[in-house]
């Protein structure tokens, strides 16, 4: 075996980090309005993305695509930390879906998002009908104006 401290070596490179490629393990979301499960024009739906690991994230224009109705709209990266990134969507005029959710499992673009090291990642998030999608945060979105109220005598 060689030993010693030949340039190159462990001895000489200890200081070596092997990095991991994440993986998601639940998306939640939360909504800006006061009834947290219900979504209406303008309010602001953060949804975040949690990862597996204490990750070195870098970067700012990654985007979520999220199911609105007949129109998919997208969240917006917004923050992160090391285990988390967090996306903003603002709800707007005809967005509707009785359970909000991304659209599919390959809805996260992660842009120009660089983490542990690697860049141009594809994290598939969890299936759509799972308990750790952001369907399972129960948000309504709604922007149906209410009917007009009907009078009998």
């Amino acid at each position: 075996p060689l030993t010693g401290t030949a340039t190159g070596s462990l001895a000489t490179n200890k200081n070596i980090r092997i990095a991991k490629v994440p993986t998601i393990t639940s998306v939640t979301g939360t909504s800006s309005n006061t009834n947290a499960v219900l979504a209406v024009l303008a309010d602001v739906v953060a949804v975040t993305v949690t990862l597996d690991s204490n990750d070195i994230i870098s970067g700012s224009n990654a985007t979520l695509t999220l199911e609105t109705g007949v129109v998919d709209r997208q969240g917006a990266l917004s923050s992160t930390t090391a285990t988390t990134l967090v996306f903003n969507y603002t709800v707007q005029s005809g967005d509707v879906n009785s359970l909000l959710n991304y659209t599919s499992t390959s809805a996260l673009n992660l842009g120009n998002v660089v983490i542990n090291g690697f860049s141009g990642l594809v994290l598939p998030l969890p299936a759509l009908a799972s308990n750790s999608s952001l369907k399972a945060s129960n948000i309504k979105v709604d922007t149906t104006a209410p009917g007009s109220p009907t009078l009998t005598r």
